[in-house]
């Protein structure tokens, strides 16, 4: 508690051997999230490596110690993972190194990773690089051929709908709260500053108005996003800035 000694700390974990059925390790950097709207904590176990482990544990009697249900190893390739309610939803990428998000009910109380359902299955032209939960569902960034596109599942029914992108470009903020409907990212170009934006499922994104600014004008330039076809038939993405005029 603030403004209390430090001495009477509660110790939740540590990493290390220690008798507590956990068995992290002395290299693992264990986190605890206390998610909003939901009866479930989550413990992360994460290292110098992408993938993390993952256990749930009941929100009551926190922050005494509490029995943890481990669900993720490291071999499951798992990359990050959100709650929303019941509804543990991971990003997988073991044996789909595109990713894929699964979605596993954590009311059924011997459910392990087995039993999860999958979201949204990997696309191979398109490679998952974020979860954000809200209010209103999952909301997913995909990287597509080096630009960023977004799309929401609804976490009831499983129905996808793409979240429309003011342009081509690199969104480098996400963010997704369960407090709120819709999803608070930046986007960025070859010829527009980054900008924050707020979008939601088929709805155009709005401009917070908020963003860089650029010395230069580039109003007079324009991006291309196409393809080139290499000597062997490959498809390279390519990306061509010019003048408005040419």
């Amino acid at each position: 508690r603030l403004g209390t000694d430090g001495g009477a700390d509660i110790e939740l974990l540590r990493a290390g051997d220690r008798d507590d059925g956990l068995h992290l390790s002395a290299q693992a950097f264990p986190v605890i999230v206390y998610p909003d709207r939901s009866p479930h904590r989550l413990l992360f176990a994460a290292g110098a490596h992408p993938e993390v482990r993952v256990c749930v544990a009941a929100m009551a009697g926190a922050p005494a110690p509490a029995p943890w249900r481990c669900l993720v190893d490291y071999p499951d390739k798992v990359e990050q993972a959100h709650v929303h309610g019941n509804t543990l939803v991971l990003l997988s990428k073991r044996d789909r190194s595109n990713g894929r998000v699964l979605a596993l009910d954590l009311a059924q109380p011997n459910a392990t990773l087995a039993d999860a359902r999958e979201l949204l299955a990997m696309d191979p032209e398109a490679i998952v690089t974020s979860l954000g939960v809200a209010r209103d569902g999952l909301y997913v960034k995909r990287m597509r051929n080096g630009v960023d596109e977004l799309l929401h599942i609804d976490l009831d029914d499983g129905t996808q709908a793409p979240v429309p992108m003011p342009g081509a470009g690199t969104a480098g903020l996400f963010v997704a709260s369960p407090r709120h409907d819709g999803v608070l990212f930046s986007l960025q170009s070859w010829t527009t500053p980054r900008e924050a934006h707020v979008g939601a499922a088929n709805t155009p994104a709005r401009n917070l108005a908020s963003g860089a600014t650029s010395p230069r004008d580039y109003s007079g330039l324009r991006s291309l996003e196409t393809e080139a076809t290499s000597a062997d038939g490959t498809k390279v993405p390519m990306s061509i800035i010019h003048r408005s005029d040419v």
